[in-house]
């Protein structure tokens, strides 16, 4: 998950379509353009799945999310969610990745471009 969302503060996941479970304190917390592998991974998610993201540290009982999704990951797939746009006007981009296969002893290498900025044109690579 890639927290791309222009003034968000850290968001906060829970994958039971509710608050999250536990403590906020101790919640992964997805902060805006930074990709830690330990926070911005997650696994063992498959099938249906109830999403809520609500931003560090709105913590109150009677909080709402700033993204609601129902998303479908398949047995096995390996996928990103992108979250675009803005505070008041969140979106998402769901990728299922195929990664291609680069050989141990080659230095290949693979990149993936996005422009997830919100409002702009296109860019040139």
């Amino acid at each position: 998950m890639i927290n791309a969302i222009v003034g968000s503060q850290p968001l906060i996941t829970s994958f039971n379509g509710g608050q999250p479970n536990g403590y906020y304190i101790t919640a992964k917390r997805i902060s805006y353009g930074v990709f830690n592998s330990s926070v911005n991974r997650f696994s063992s998610y498959t099938g249906r799945q109830d999403l809520a993201l609500y931003q560090y540290p709105d913590t109150t009982g009677k909080s709402s999310p700033l993204l609601q999704l129902v998303i479908d990951l398949p047995i096995g797939a390996m996928s990103t969610l992108f979250l675009t746009g803005t505070v008041s006007k969140p979106d998402t981009l769901l990728t299922m990745d195929q990664l291609p296969y680069h050989s141990a002893q080659d230095s290949v290498m693979g990149l993936r471009f996005l422009n997830l900025s919100p409002g702009s044109g296109q860019i040139s690579i």
